[in-house]
């Protein structure tokens, strides 16, 4: 199982009932539209400090060569129109879960 895990820091207000419900919105849809996609969790902080980040997506995926697609996808574009004018830094990880016992090159 491959995973992708996005962690933003977005400027105050920015994160309410509403576009939090957005944004998993546009996740589901997205695990709809994107073959290989198999969950998706999204997760807002609930911790004010200043080195916090505010929203984590966790996308497990089939195998690697999902990203591009899930990357290129429509709905991830809305993602990015939403949050990016809000993103004050981000922070992205992508490993493949069987194997990482060590440092392995995902190819």
């Amino acid at each position: 199982m491959f995973i992708h895990i996005v962690m933003l820091k977005l400027r105050s207000g920015f994160l309410n009932p509403g576009t939090i419900e957005q944004i998993e919105n546009l996740y589901d849809e997205i695990k709809i539209q994107t073959p290989g996609i198999e969950e998706v969790h999204t997760y807002t902080n609930c911790f004010e400090r200043e080195e916090n980040y505010d929203l984590l997506i966790k996308l497990y995926l089939n195998n690697m060569n999902v990203l591009p697609e899930y990357m290129s996808s429509s709905k991830h574009m809305q993602f990015i129109a939403l949050v990016e004018p809000y993103m004050i830094s981000k922070a992205i990880i992508d490993y493949d879960n069987e194997r990482n016992e060590s440092y392995e090159e995902c190819s």
